[in-house]
């Protein structure tokens, strides 16, 4: 025997290995990983490469266990190496003891290869050789199989990609595959209640919805802040599938099965790592939870101050950053931020207006000092809501109808509350005149960016693209000359 030609042989084989896709943990889903699968000759061995957790490392035992279980041969004479690629990120999984399974039995030639290329496969593996659907299946994002196909064990339940199911590795070797039910999700928003509100809030709320403004609403009790902001909620556009497909991800993180985006209303007592996340693997927290819908702070300024301050970040860029001893993460949290808050301890105070507040001047004083500034220029809206007695101007459903049909109408443009000044400078109808007005002189930029935003989503809700002084005539009132009486209000102690 030519001693240099069996010395080649096992290099031959390891260069092309049988190469199986499949899936390890993320963050908020299951992200793939390349399983390479080689085996040569020569004295028995067993080895994973590519940073595998304890559990992967255990998949040996059972793989060869239900081999034996199905009376398929257990490869004792050859040297069996698997690696995971990309081979620098440490490895976490429920599912590779299938891939690894069928790895080798497609490699050693005790099956034939599968038509497609580099097949998907993720499932767990009893001592008997049943084959079982990981927890965590309904993580994997459809988009990432494209037009393919993933190989598993049975499901209790549809879910929204293709697959083929079979219930044990003798099943899978005899070609008893079925092809499973593929569900497709439809996103739907729970009713608006049947109320009545003034004509005023339903532009407010219309505006609102149509650029996803953040908003404060500021007034006594009993005016119905609370209500209008959870309605408004419910008013939110429906995201595309690929927005929505990550939106559900992230909700199964938080053990939610969405149907709609997110609408989070923690309580006033929640705590700051609760809000933003943290703990020594830096988990997400509220905030994540509400990226791509809604969060409402019910009564605002009874959240610790910590807590108010950390929305600087996630209101800014769509994100928080969490270190921690050895852990960095970068978890999304772009949210549309509604607040409500009364204006002193026993929630009866209203500016301007005769009312029934008995709180001390410096009690009321201290009471909304506790919003700081830097927080409260970063929303976009500040709304006094008084209370309205016997108001029958607009029915909130079908007012919610109207709204979708005109986001509908502007659905291939981007939200108002993300078009940058300079593009939204270049919409202004040839008659407005900014000059008319004092307050342009005199703002900060945000502001500004602020106000001409808000103007846009004025002259959507009318219907048109290009922003009239109409359109900043509203604009300045929720955007600019709100803030201003609040803040004077503070100065002179209320």
């Amino acid at each position: 025997m030519d001693k240099s030609k069996s010395l080649l042989e096992p290099a031959l084989l390891s260069i092309n290995p049988m190469k199986i896709q499949s899936f390890i943990k993320d963050q908020y889903s299951l992200i793939p990983v390349e399983v390479e699968v080689s085996c040569i000759n020569g004295t028995h061995d067993f080895d994973i490469m590519g940073q595998p957790d304890a559990m992967i490392k255990e998949i040996k035992s059972k793989v060869f266990s239900s081999f034996r279980s199905s009376g398929l041969e257990v490869p004792t004479q050859k040297k069996i190496f698997i690696n995971l690629r990309p081979n620098h990120i440490k490895k976490s999984s429920l599912g590779l003891d299938l891939p690894i399974a069928l790895g080798i039995l497609w490699e050693t030639g005790q099956l034939p290869l599968p038509k497609q290329e580099m097949p998907f496969v993720y499932g767990e593996l009893g001592l008997d050789a049943k084959v079982y659907q990981p927890l965590d299946i309904d993580f994997i994002e459809a988009k990432l199989l494209e037009d393919d196909y993933l190989y598993t064990g049975p499901s209790s339940a549809p879910l929204d990609f293709a697959r083929f199911e079979f219930a044990s590795l003798k099943e899978f070797a005899a070609g008893s595959c079925v092809e499973a039910e593929v569900l497709n999700y439809k996103q739907s928003y729970p009713d608006a209640d049947e109320i009545y509100i003034s004509r005023e809030l339903a532009d407010l709320t219309a505006v609102i919805a149509i650029g996803e403004h953040s908003a404060i609403f500021a007034g006594p009790k009993g005016s119905g802040k609370s209500t209008i902001v959870e309605n408004l909620a419910k008013a939110l556009k429906p995201l595309d599938t690929e927005h929505f497909s990550e939106l559900k991800q992230i909700g199964k993180y938080f053990g939610e099965d969405r149907q709609h985006r997110p609408i989070v209303s923690p309580h006033h007592s929640s705590t700051e790592i609760s809000m933003i996340g943290g703990g020594a693997k830096a988990i997400p927290g509220e905030f994540t939870r509400a990226h791509g819908g809604v969060l409402i702070m019910d009564e605002f300024l009874e959240f610790p101050t910590r807590v108010q301050e950390a929305l600087r970040e996630p209101m800014e860029a769509g994100k928080i950053h969490l270190a921690r001893a050895g852990e960095r993460r970068t978890h999304p949290a772009d949210f549309l931020l509604l607040a409500t808050s009364n204006l002193c301890p026993c929630g009866d105070f209203y500016p301007a207006q005769k009312n029934r507040c008995v709180c001390r001047l410096t009690a009321r004083q201290r009471y909304i000092e506790k919003l700081s500034g830097p927080v409260l220029d970063r929303f976009q809206i500040f709304h006094y809501a008084a209370n309205v007695k016997d108001c029958d101007e607009v029915y909130l459903p079908s007012h919610i109808q109207a709204i979708h049909q005109r986001q509908a109408e502007f659905a291939n443009e981007s939200l108002s509350s993300k078009v940058k000044l300079s593009d939204i400078e270049e919409r202004l109808h040839e008659k407005t005149d900014l000059n008319k007005n004092q307050y342009f002189g005199n703002l900060s930029r945000r502001r500004k960016k602020a106000c001409f935003q808000l103007a846009l989503s004025f002259s959507r809700w009318r219907g048109e693209n290009r922003i009239r002084q109409e359109d900043f005539d509203k604009a300045l009132v929720y955007s600019v000359k709100n803030f201003e009486q609040f803040r004077y209000a503070i100065s002179k102690s209320l």
